[in-house]
């Protein structure tokens, strides 16, 4: 009785699995074509199947960018960063991310530190360097100076 339990998991993750990969497939086409609403319901699909994978929920995040839907795929974009550092592309769409969300709220340089993170959400990390406190948004950091925006950079993962 385990072992079929224990097959028919494995079965069903699977075919979770290869689901997962047509919809990641098939949005990532729509994706290219500019169909970005098919595109995002498919990744989301992708996404629901298999959550745990970065190019999932990067290339929803991409779909729900070219949707204007930032709010909605800020989320998702970090996701991806914290479950692949070395994926370019999701850390390419988080700078992306961050500078579009903040010049859509018409914050800049000098902006507070309460108006940024109203915008960006709780931090992932923050430490102090350099004379900031950084704010850490999946590999980019905002720095901080007398609790004004200073400056966008990249952390490492260690």
């Amino acid at each position: 009785m385990r072992v079929i339990l224990m097959i028919s998991l494995l079965a069903a993750t699977a075919c979770s699995t290869i689901s997962s990969s047509l919809q990641y497939t098939e949005g990532t086409e729509a994706l290219e074509r500019g169909d970005y609403q098919q595109a995002a319901t498919l990744l989301e699909e992708a996404v629901r199947l298999d959550p745990g994978l970065s190019r999932n929920q990067n290339n929803l995040a991409a779909a729900l960018f070219e949707l204007d839907r930032l709010e909605d795929g800020w989320p998702h974009v970090r996701q991806a960063v914290l479950l692949d550092p070395s994926n370019q592309y999701a850390v390419q769409s988080c700078k992306r991310y961050i500078v579009a969300m903040l010049k859509k709220a018409n914050l800049d340089f000098g902006a507070s530190k309460s108006e940024v993170v109203r915008v960006l959400g709780e931090p992932d990390n923050q430490e102090e360097a350099g004379g900031c406190v950084w704010y850490q948004y999946g590999v980019s950091g905002i720095c901080f100076k007398a609790e004004r925006f200073e400056g966008l950079g990249d952390f490492r993962y260690q």
